[in-house]
């Protein structure tokens, strides 16, 4: 490996060629999930509502008020069909080939994009009155979640099993070729083992190692000056009084 080989690079991406999700054809939601919203939201409201006529025998309200209470009903449960409706037309969903896209809002608008790279479980689920539609809503879970971090809801029964499958099928092909091919090392992991490779970091074995040799040479240089020292006080002459 050369000294002079880019080992790293973070070079700044141009907006413009960025792939854009929009290109991608979403899905819309299945054609009963209409009458599923209907359905749905009569069995929350009517209760609701009937409770609110009914308040009409309670002594303490006179008959010709008992509007007052269901007047409202009325209108939040037709507010909240009209705003489900809307959501409906928003509503959309897109498999491509590295990832899905979901869409959903009014108002709000959310997209989400979950790769494919990420999903670690998926399934299928349907309530009482989904199954009577032929609804089902497909859930998809990431490592670590506890929650299904992408929903698609309104999908006829037979798209959410092919697409449950289908994403099965990509997870057991990852972790066959991960288990093949063991994990990536990284892009930095060359470049470290060369430094360590070239630069040799003494450790504690080492410098035990050593000291002996550094001690009998200091040692032996001690006894060399010591040496020296005398021969050189031997050679003065000495004084005789």
């Amino acid at each position: 490996m050369e000294l002079n080989e880019p080992v790293f690079t973070n070079s700044v991406l141009d907006s413009a060629q960025l792939p854009d999700y929009s290109e991608a054809d979403l899905q819309p939601v299945a054609s009963p999930f209409s009458r599923y919203v209907l359905y749905s939201t009569l069995m929350y409201w009517l209760p609701i509502l009937l409770l609110a006529l009914a308040a009409r025998w309670l002594p303490f309200i006179s008959s010709s008020y008992d509007y007052v209470l269901a007047a409202p009903v009325a209108v939040l449960a037709l507010l909240i069909y009209w705003y489900r409706l809307a959501d409906l037309r928003h509503r959309g969903w897109a498999l491509r080939e590295h990832d899905l896209i979901a869409r959903s809002g009014v108002w709000w608008r959310s997209t989400i994009t979950l790769p494919m790279a990420r999903i670690q479980h998926v399934e299928t689920s349907n309530g009482p009155l989904e199954r009577k539609l032929g609804l089902a809503r497909l859930s998809c879970y990431t490592a670590g979640g506890i929650t299904a971090d992408l929903v698609v809801i309104g999908l006829g029964v037979d798209t959410a099993d092919r697409l449950r499958e289908h994403l099965l099928e990509q997870i057991r092909q990852r972790d066959a070729q991960a288990r093949e091919t063991g994990p990536s090392p990284g892009p930095l992991a060359e470049p470290l083992s060369f430094l360590e490779q070239e630069e040799h970091i003494p450790s504690d074995s080492d410098s035990a190692d050593q000291e002996p040799a550094d001690i009998g040479d200091e040692r032996s240089q001690q006894t060399l000056f010591s040496g020296d020292e005398f021969k050189a006080d031997s050679s003065v002459p000495k004084n005789h009084d």
